[in-house]
């Protein structure tokens, strides 16, 4: 019995062709990949920023502009909130329930703020913020 002279599977030349196009295929879809890790990435940045600004304005609720124009309070140890402000008002009398003249004097204040990361480039954002004080009256009887 002779042996068969055809042998059946592939030639080099075939598996060189498959893999050039498996190449050519997947290339595309290797860009793809690299740009969704890219967007993904920017978006936790984008989400950790919101993060720190809710919680730089979580601080700032609690400041009154008029009494405190500057200052800095720490939020963990290499992190801390920083702020100025500038009055862009002057101050005016509030009114009462009744239109009568209120015992506050409020203005409209422009304050900027920092968010200041020890190993991250600092954050700026402004806001406005309403300030206030007594009203200062000569009928201290009220």
């Amino acid at each position: 019995m002779r042996p068969s002279a055809r042998i059946s599977g592939f030639t080099l030349m075939e598996a060189l062709l498959a893999l050039m196009l498996l190449a050519l295929c997947l290339t595309p879809l290797l860009a793809l990949q690299d740009s969704f890790n890219r967007r993904t990435a920017q978006t936790l940045e984008a989400a950790a920023d919101a993060s720190l600004m809710r919680s730089a304005l979580a601080v700032l609720d609690e400041v009154n502009p008029t009494d405190t124009p500057r200052g800095e309070i720490a939020l963990a140890p290499d992190l801390s909130v920083r702020w100025t402000a500038v009055a862009r008002t002057p101050f005016k009398e509030t009114l009462n329930a009744e239109s009568e003249t209120g015992r506050y004097e409020v203005a409209l204040y422009s304050v900027r703020v920092d968010i200041i990361a020890a190993r991250a480039q600092t954050r700026r954002f402004e806001i406005d913020k309403i300030g206030w004080r007594m009203a200062a009256r000569a009928d201290a009887t009220r």
